[in-house]
């Protein structure tokens, strides 16, 4: 098995926002990297909106979704937003299985989720 099973990219844009795009595997072994990178970004960081691009995220599991729900609500505490962007079917499923897809507002695609950040109108992805 690699070492590296997650790969992690930060992007600050657009105004207000903070683009996480999470790669490869969230488990067990990954997740307390993401926490510390996520909540990090959160206490340092002067952004309205954290959004995390999943597109690119293969598996998950159930740590993985407790440092999603841990990290939206450290954010709803700093008066900020955390969404969620195109999740694959299986992350989506996951989520579904856990009982939190509705708990996260999901865009299909960053662009959506910064029109939606910047205009805090949020169009939320329906989970099938």
């Amino acid at each position: 098995m690699d070492m590296v099973d997650m790969a992690i990219i930060i992007q600050d844009e657009p105004p207000e926002c903070t683009i996480v795009q999470i790669c490869g595997e969230l488990d067990i072994s990954t997740a307390p990297d993401l926490r510390e990178r996520l909540l990090a970004i959160l206490n340092r960081r002067k952004v309205r909106r954290l959004i995390l691009d999943l597109s690119k995220l293969e598996f998950m599991d159930s740590s993985g979704v407790a440092v999603l729900v841990n990290t939206e609500r450290r954010a709803r505490l700093l008066g900020r937003t955390m969404v969620l962007v195109a999740p694959q079917r299986p992350v989506l499923r996951v989520l579904q299985v856990c009982g939190m897809a509705n708990y996260f507002v999901i865009f299909d695609d960053i662009s959506a989720a910064a029109v939606g950040a910047q205009a805090d109108l949020p169009q939320p992805l329906q989970s099938e």
